[in-house]
């Protein structure tokens, strides 16, 4: 019986919870004035270059925690080209500047962070009154994500650069440190108030995954924004805390749409039998814990792009390859009683072998009821091995990189094999007697030395 199957019957309490988040939606869309704009290759998607224009943003306050965080690739200043700017009317209290510059008479040139809050005091100096800033002349022409962060906790402004802490400004000690923006006044995204010439446009190449956050990033937070995900993916709570989200995948020139999410949904499971696996590969890196990948030597495991999701088994250059993960035997399953499901494809096209199923061993072919896909021949083999004797049963499949569902199940009735609801085995001498474990693995199948790679987002085991 598959997870669904027992979701279906009650055996497993599954609780959905609705959270509204920060974020207001379209009453945050941003509006274009006097063009400017062209579509690019982004950081994460398409991207916009900028050579004069801005984009009007509705007001965005700021209060005891909060955060920006976009990505820049830009070019060499030539004066001072705004990237943000709010300012409230004529009032130099309640401003937030943030230009490339070139030149600027409290510090050496760079992108400078210019902020007062609503008592006027200017929030971007260090402990040695200096002025903080990114390094964007020094790295024009490359992407560059940059990050501002205020926690009222320390009450201590900081600029990450590339994930990493750039410069941090003197602790402030007055009880409204960190309050700007105000609820008539509207930012800039890329030149200075309302104006449209190029004089003070950002003139960057490109633009793309702008956010703030009423909420402070942390770190980790940072550190996997910069791994390349949507700030919409971010995985700790601060996801709550997204208000607006502009992936500059609209039209040039038009609306940027506010994609951060009004509410979000989490789904959680309870009463779970205690021997059970599910997984789907998310995330920045390999769950360590669960899954064990170093008892091979000759290949590796590494998250796949966020679009396509889970987890990359590439096998090394080898003749006779094959790199496998299992699950570290923290959970095991009975050789009379278990099911496994799992989705997986091939990503080399020629001679790779993608297998997944059950195992009581760490090596590639023994002792193991899984499911092999080839690309090196126009067959499926439905296989189970044990002490390195395999019984297949071969169906033809299109050679394709295409995902495929496989499900195998070892019937405790009379101890036979079942793969994707077919029975194929009833020779029990050839089914695994020991202890199980998920197990997935690339390999190649026709002694070609070259890396193999196949590619895993959901596993399912239980005992049934």
């Amino acid at each position: 019986m598959s997870l669904f199957d027992k979701l279906n019957q009650g055996a497993i309490t599954v609780t959905t919870t609705t959270t509204s988040t920060s974020s207001t939606g379209s009453t945050n869309n941003g509006s274009n004035n006097g063009g400017g704009f062209s579509a690019t290759t982004g950081k994460l998607g398409a991207g916009m270059s900028q050579s004069s224009g801005n984009y009007s943003l509705p007001p965005i306050p700021m209060g005891a925690e909060w955060s920006f965080n976009f990505w820049i690739n830009p070019q060499s200043a030539s004066g001072n080209d705004y990237i943000l700017h709010h300012r409230a009317g004529g009032n130099i209290n309640s401003s937030f500047y943030m230009y490339n510059s070139d030149d600027d008479p409290l510090g050496s040139g760079g992108c400078m962070v210019n902020a007062r809050d609503s008592s006027g005091e200017r929030l971007t100096l260090d402990a040695s009154n200096n002025h903080i800033f990114f390094d964007l002349n020094s790295n024009a022409g490359s992407w560059v994500m940059c990050t501002i962060t205020w926690n009222n906790s320390d009450k201590k402004l900081r600029l990450y650069q590339d994930g990493s802490l750039h410069a941090t400004s003197k602790a402030w000690t007055h009880s409204n440190a960190g309050y700007m923006g105000t609820s008539s006044a509207n930012w800039t995204l890329g030149n200075y108030q309302t104006r449209t010439d190029s004089t003070y446009a950002s003139r960057a190449n490109n633009l793309d995954e702008w956010s703030f956050w009423k909420g402070t990033l942390s770190q980790a937070d940072i550190t996997e924004l910069y791994t390349g995900i949507k700030a919409s993916a971010l995985s700790s709570a601060n996801k709550f805390k997204l208000m607006v989200y502009y992936d500059f995948e609209d039209s040039p020139n038009g609306t940027l749409t506010n994609q951060a999410p009004a509410s979000i949904s989490t789904t959680s499971y309870t009463n779970f039998p205690e021997q059970r696996v599910v997984d789907n590969f998310s995330g920045s890196v390999l769950d360590t814990d669960r899954w064990n990948s170093t008892f091979t030597g000759n290949g590796t495991a590494t998250m796949a792009d966020e679009f396509d999701g889970g987890l990359k088994v590439t096998c090394a250059s080898d003749v006779s390859a094959s790199y496998m993960i299992n699950f570290n035997n923290t959970r095991t399953f009975s050789p009379t009683g278990s099911a496994c499901i799992f989705v997986g494809k091939r990503v080399s096209t020629t001679n790779t072998q993608m297998l997944g199923g059950l195992s009581s061993n760490t090596a590639f072919n023994a002792d193991v009821a899984g499911v092999k896909d080839w690309t090196g021949n126009t067959y499926k083999q439905f296989s189970t091995a044990k002490n390195g004797y395999w019984v297949n049963a071969n169906t033809t499949v299109a050679i394709d990189t295409n995902w495929h569902v496989h499900k195998i199940e070892l019937l405790s009735a009379s101890a036979i094999l079942s793969m994707d609801g077919i029975i194929e085995v009833t020779n029990t001498g050839n089914i695994p007697d020991s202890p199980l474990q998920p197990v997935f693995s690339s390999g190649e199948t026709s002694g070609v030395a070259s890396a193999k790679t196949c590619q895993i987002r959901y596993m399912e085991a239980y005992n049934t």
